[in-house]
């Protein structure tokens, strides 16, 4: 459910630094047979759905976590995991980020366990606010000013979500491809974006949008799953 290469080797070298690398081997074999933590299993047999099949999710899901010992707070940290990771796995796809070698990606783990996403040598303070930042994000990728019109990448971001079609074939091929399965896009739907939109930042932009509608959908549907499992 992340078979990106680029995410699996960066985050294999940090787990290693934490766990045994025979246990995180066996991990990303399978989980459910690398005798996992019980907790550690349970939601990652949660966050496999929401992120390959998230409609299929349901609020009883989300009380399973609770009765397995797992927080509020718990369940929202990894959800916001699986956000970023839905973004940036559609981005390192559709991009087609080169991939360093295994000894780059070592000499970067100790810093990333230490400080993890965060420019600089600044450190996060706290628990992080993830709602908040979340409409931070969303309001400054669909939003904010850029080369392309808002709207337009609002549209891009629903059509990744399975939402309606986006007028411009382009963009609509391109939006729905980043959203059902990115490690598919072609090196010809992005040049169509490109020619369409006059130049490669504007092309960008929409495909960072299409990426941020994907994520944000599986966001939105584990928020609202994990309101109604906590009503009484």
């Amino acid at each position: 459910w992340n078979s990106c290469t680029f995410c699996i080797k960066a985050h294999s070298a940090i787990a290693s630094l934490v766990l045994e690398k025979t246990l995180v081997d066996a991990s990303l074999e399978g989980f459910r047979q690398a005798k996992l933590p019980s907790k550690l299993e349970t939601i990652l047999a949660f966050l496999e759905i929401l992120s390959k099949i998230p409609d299929e999710l349901t609020a009883e899901h989300v009380r399973t976590l609770f009765h397995s010992g797992l927080s509020r707070q718990d369940v929202e940290d990894a959800m916001a995991v699986v956000t970023l990771f839905s973004i940036t796995v559609r981005l390192a796809n559709a991009l087609d980020f080169d991939i360093p070698g295994d000894g780059d990606f070592f000499r970067a783990a100790p810093r990333m366990l230490k400080q993890g996403y965060v420019f600089g040598k600044s450190k996060m303070q706290g628990q992080p606010n993830h709602q908040a930042l979340a409409e931070v994000l969303q309001k400054r990728v669909l939003e904010g000013q850029g080369l392309t019109d808002s709207a337009l990448r609002q549209a891009m971001a629903k059509r990744a979500a399975d939402g309606p079609a986006v007028a411009e074939s382009a963009y609509d091929d391109l939006a729905r491809q980043i959203g059902e399965a990115a490690y598919m896009v072609t090196d010809e739907q992005v040049k169509k974006v490109v020619e369409k939109t006059g130049n490669e930042k504007a092309a960008f932009e929409l495909i960072v949008a299409a990426a941020v509608g994907a994520g944000f959908y599986r966001w939105q549907k584990g928020l609202s799953l994990l309101k109604e499992a906590t009503q009484l």
